[in-house]
């Protein structure tokens, strides 16, 4: 695991180990985590791109060696092609088409290509089902996988951390403020709460490209036309 900022480090154990320290309140671990599960999924899953090349069996379902969530394409490893001739007629050189081939890719580790897309069928979270007569051929799928540690715990950057921790807490001062327990004023955690959610949500690292992109979907026109006269005159 490398270990720096930009990469998540941290579980759900961190919060709730820093739980009582920080809020002064107590909760039991599995009510902690149940909360805790809430606030994850408010907050987006961390996921990085599995790449697979795999063979299609003869009953056209592919058991993924990782558990994915999302499924970005199935694609073949053949594309069709035309054959041309080329010919005379009335004295004319031309050509004609003498007929479509279907062609294998041998590419060992071109997963992104000119290919043909497969229909599929996804079955959460790691069988996706293609057509039988595809059955011996090896397809390429791209899918997006959510990062965890070794122990199955997925991962969190800290600003996630201290995201759950809040929204955990929200909701436990939620649950007491309906049976008539006295706690911290609600309206301040949930605010709390909602702020970092919303800073977890923002990727800690943006790229080049990912900020050109932002920025021209600001500009309707395009960013390098930005502050220019296109009225006619």
């Amino acid at each position: 695991m490398k270990n720096n900022a930009r990469y998540p480090q941290y579980t759900t154990m961190t919060a709730y180990a820093l739980f009582p320290e920080i809020t002064g309140l107590d909760i039991k671990e599995e009510t902690f985590h149940d909360f805790a599960h809430m606030a994850v999924d408010k907050i987006g899953h961390n996921v990085d791109i599995c790449k697979l090349k795999l063979e299609v069996p003869e009953d056209g379902r592919i058991y993924l060696p990782c558990e994915v969530t999302t499924i970005e394409s199935v694609t073949d490893n053949v594309h069709f092609y035309d054959i041309w001739d080329a010919g005379e007629y009335d004295g004319d050189a031309v050509t004609y088409n003498r007929m479509g081939a279907r062609k294998q890719d041998l590419s060992p580790s071109d997963l992104i290509g000119n290919r043909e897309y497969v229909s599929y069928k996804f079955y959460a979270p790691n069988v996706v089902e293609v057509d039988k007569s595809l059955s011996g051929e090896e397809i390429f799928i791209l899918a997006q996988t959510v990062l965890k540690n070794k122990q199955g715990e997925e991962l969190l950057y800290y600003k996630q951390v201290e995201a759950v921790l809040y929204y955990v807490a929200y909701l436990l001062q939620q649950r007491n403020a309906f049976i008539g327990k006295q706690g911290i004023d609600l309206a301040y955690i949930r605010g709390k709460a909602l702020n970092l959610l919303s800073d977890a949500r923002v990727p800690d690292h943006i790229s080049d490209n990912e900020i050109n992109q932002v920025l021209d979907a600001k500009v309707s026109f395009g960013r390098k036309g930005y502050n220019k006269d296109f009225k006619f005159k």
